[in-house]
């Protein structure tokens, strides 16, 4: 038998040269007219085609939430809505991707194989989830005592805070499926490091073209006058960043790293977040004792070169918040805050076991001020659990937080020194005690992009050093 001739092509099948042109026929009178009859189904398109690539290609989807969780593109839809975000469309996809395929029995195989030193840090990450699932599922059901008093809609919008809070904290469990190996962890430090780099970018264009006066973590896309918000959380996700760039600087030397370290300490400072700066300042402090002396110099001189730099408007509030001057905006925001701080507490006293609810105090705060404001968040993430959940959802979270130190702790006693896995655990505790300060004064932990960073840099943390341990025990010293 004669070997076979390859069959001659037939060519790009006609309904798909017909299914091409009708498609680039949409987004062509999308872009040139600008109708909601022709933005609409190109926006429908994009997005199952965006769908369909989360889907087939799951692991690159999670570096895009990777760095989204650093700078969020928020897309509004409707006039007064909050936006769709890519963790609104790619984590569905992605989550039945993981599901379905191999990721996750491959790392439930691995946790139920591994021994010694990894079988203590896959045992406290298991700690850790069970603390925060516990936790998060109190803060579920104190939604109940809404419904009871009546409050329907402060339960609606508690219920759609618990939703973007899961949607943040979800990071962890896929990091854990998907970050497999080495390879794969320094991937997601690099989406985080270029998630850096474009926020540097997008707000420093802010700041010439549109006048912003406050760098943020929130990108809203077709909202040109209010393009960016989030101070906030900006200035403590850029915190997360730099604790990364100080990790792959330790372990890989480049030049790179420490060029964008200096261009994210410039970014907290253009944020002009307090609660931020505190952060970064505790962050420094307890990091000083573990850096090389060539490091500190070299940071201090950086540092002292980039104050010119500074915005005379940063010192000027600064300034102002420090002596309360009277009629400034930062001597009326700390007043407030301090009114709201009085309120949260009295909600407490009133409610000290259970609460009013998860996300519940604004809702019934003008009974416990002598103003009679309706106030929003406490100011204050403490206050704002303590008056929501009461002394047992303290009680909770106060686990989670023992536990989130305790996976450092573990990782940082079973790696070597000076492996990725033991890098990740010297900085693990400085970062988390700087944003614990942070959340002296603010509500990052109540936010999606928040909780998503610091998923992610849980999740990395025990992935390398899982990777970096043994697995067998090491003997203990006599």
């Amino acid at each position: 038998m004669g070997i076979a001739e390859p069959r001659p092509s037939a060519g790009i099948p006609p309904a798909a040269v017909l299914l091409g042109g009708a498609t680039a026929l949409v987004f062509g009178a999308a872009a040139g007219y600008g109708s909601p009859v022709f933005l609409l189904p190109a926006g429908i398109i994009a997005g199952v085609a965006v769908l369909a690539a989360a889907f087939v290609f799951p692991f690159a989807a999670f570096l895009v939430l990777a760095g989204a969780s650093f700078l969020l593109p928020i897309f509004v839809l409707f006039p007064g809505s909050k936006g769709t975000n890519p963790f609104d469309i790619l984590m569905p996809p992605m989550l039945v991707a993981t599901l379905l395929g191999t990721a996750r029995a491959v790392a439930a195989a691995e946790a139920r194989s591994a021994t010694g030193q990894r079988a203590d840090i896959l045992s406290a990450a298991r700690g850790l989830g069970r603390s925060t699932t516990l936790y998060y599922a109190l803060a579920a059901l104190s939604l109940v005592s809404m419904l009871i008093d009546g409050r329907i809609g402060t339960a609606g919008a508690s219920v759609l805070g618990l939703v973007r809070t899961w949607q943040g904290l979800l990071l962890f469990p896929l990091g854990l499926w998907w970050l497999r190996d080495e390879r794969r962890i320094r991937q997601a430090m690099g989406a985080v490091v270029a998630a850096g780099a474009c926020f540097a970018l997008v707000n420093t264009i802010a700041i010439l073209v549109a006048h912003l006066k406050r760098a943020g973590l929130a990108w809203y896309l077709n909202q040109p006058e209010w393009p960016i918000d989030g101070a906030n959380d900006g200035a403590t996700g850029l915190l997360i960043i730099i604790a990364v760039l100080m990790v792959r600087q330790a372990t890989r030397h480049r030049r790179i790293n420490l060029l964008m370290l200096a261009v994210a300490v410039i970014m907290i400072v253009l944020t002009q977040s307090r609660s931020g700066l505190l952060a970064l300042l505790t962050f420094t402090l307890l990091s000083l004792p573990r850096a090389r002396w060539s490091w500190v110099i070299g940071g201090a001189l950086a540092i002292a070169a980039a104050l010119p730099l500074v915005p005379h408007l940063y010192w000027e509030r600064l300034a102002k918040t420090v002596v309360l001057q009277r009629g400034s905006f930062e001597a009326y925001t700390s007043l407030i805050r301090v009114l709201h701080w009085e309120a949260a507490w009295s909600v407490f006293l009133a409610h000290p076991l259970l609460g009013v609810g998860f996300l519940g105090f604004g809702s019934v705060s003008s009974q416990y001020n002598s103003l009679r404001l309706i106030m929003g968040p406490a100011e204050s993430y403490y206050l704002e659990i303590a008056a929501g959940m009461g002394l047992i959802g303290l009680a909770a979270l106060a686990v989670v937080f023992v536990r989130l130190f305790r996976v450092g702790a573990v990782v940082a006693r079973s790696t070597p020194q000076g492996t990725l896995g033991n890098t990740f655990a010297r900085y693990h505790a400085p970062l988390i005690t700087g944003l614990l300060v942070a959340n002296i004064t603010g509500e990052n932990f109540l936010g999606m992009v928040t909780l998503a960073e610091l998923s992610l840099w849980t999740a990395l943390l025990i992935r390398a050093g899982s990777e970096s341990a043994s697995p067998v025990a090491t003997a203990p010293a006599a």
